[in-house]
């Protein structure tokens, strides 16, 4: 008796204090935790996604839609040079609107190039057409064209003279072929003046000078579109933060980010995207520096499936101050999220419920 006694007492007692520890537990609960990363709460990326192609995209935060974007092409058979603003470096605080690099195409700098060269000529030419050489030289040709047919002129009248006097027997008619070769000389003097003042002419006439305006024109015009190509390739960062050059992808040739105003990036299991809301406060405890921890809110819920864990994760996106420059981007921790309580019986029992059970439905709530 005494034994049955003693077992049915243990019993018993095994059962009372099994009953007080399962109700101590389902009476206890704890705050809902995640680890987060710190990230820059906009950014400005400079790419190179195929040869050929430089694309400046500005995002908010580091998963989120692109907020904008710009493209430069160059030809496939252009060299493209990228040169850093001449003043700025790596960790190099900038403003919104600042130069940051030039994009450089050889092929329109030696494009520019020979049309400064051509319109140059150009424009000699054009101004010797209209006030130079040209009108000088026409003058020229009408000058020579008078003094041969003043040359000509005063051989009409010996010629008279000298027949006369072959008709009267007192000069011979050898002496008068002599005079009449001289005359047909002057003749062709005149001749070849008034070709080369017509040449001259036509060189000076409205539509050689209308033409050589027009190649001067279409020259210029070609020079002002590779100097404004050549002006509208330095990238100029809408963001304000700090720039730097090294990153772990290499088709990213720089980055602007805010490290002023940084983001917290926490993740959570989807089954608690109902206890979670924009405006809960948020405790940051940061792991591996000595730092105190920082308090904030959540900002925006976002929900989306991770492919590489094969489900979906709640992300809260959590602002933090970083003007004193203490934080550093990809800082990790835990984060406490001291609005959402939860029990620990629970927590097990709905974890085993969405393994075996079915997959939580995913929402997403904006503030």
């Amino acid at each position: 008796m005494d034994r049955r006694h003693s077992l049915l007492h243990f019993v018993v007692l095994l059962i009372v204090v099994s009953v007080g520890i399962l109700a101590l537990m389902l009476m206890r609960t704890s705050y809902l935790t995640g680890p987060f990363t710190l990230e820059p709460s906009e950014q400005w990326i400079v790419r190179q996604e195929r040869p050929g192609e430089i694309v400046a995209q500005q995002t908010a935060g580091r998963r989120a839609v692109i907020n904008a974007v710009s493209v430069h092409t160059f030809n496939d058979a252009d060299v493209i040079g990228m040169n850093l603003a001449s003043n700025l470096e790596e960790g190099t605080m900038v403003t919104a609107g600042t130069p940051v690099m030039e994009l450089l195409s050889l092929t329109d700098q030696a494009t520019e190039k020979m049309l400064v060269a051509r319109v140059r000529r150009l424009t000699e030419q054009v101004t010797q057409l209209r006030v130079g050489e040209g009108p000088a030289k026409v003058e020229e040709a009408q000058a020579g064209l008078a003094l041969a047919a003043t040359n000509l002129a005063s051989y009409a009248p010996m010629i008279a003279r000298r027949r006369a006097l072959v008709d009267q027997g007192a000069l011979s008619y050898d002496e008068l072929q002599q005079m009449e070769v001289e005359y047909f000389k002057r003749q062709m003097d005149v001749n070849v003046a008034r070709t080369a003042m017509g040449v001259r002419q036509s060189q000076m006439g409205p539509s050689v000078i209308a033409a050589a305006d027009a190649e001067l024109e279409e020259s210029v015009r070609e020079l002002e579109l590779v100097r404004a190509r050549l002006a509208a390739r330095w990238l100029i960062t809408p963001v304000s933060g700090c720039l730097t050059r090294y990153s772990g992808n290499p088709g990213i040739l720089l980055r602007v980010m805010n490290v002023r105003d940084m983001l917290a990036r926490i993740v959570v299991p989807i089954m608690y995207i109902d206890r979670v809301k924009p405006g809960d406060p948020v405790q940051l405890i940061f792991s591996g520096v000595a730092m105190q921890a920082v308090t904030s809110v959540i900002e925006r819920v976002e929900a989306s499936y991770d492919p590489v864990l094969g489900q979906s994760l709640v992300y809260l996106l959590v602002p933090v101050n970083n003007r004193d420059d203490r934080l550093q981007v990809a800082m990790n921790g835990q984060a406490v999220l001291q609005a959402a309580r939860i029990n620990p019986l629970a927590m097990v029992w709905q974890r085993l419920n969405m393994a075996g059970f079915g997959s939580a439905r995913v929402r997403s709530a904006e503030p």
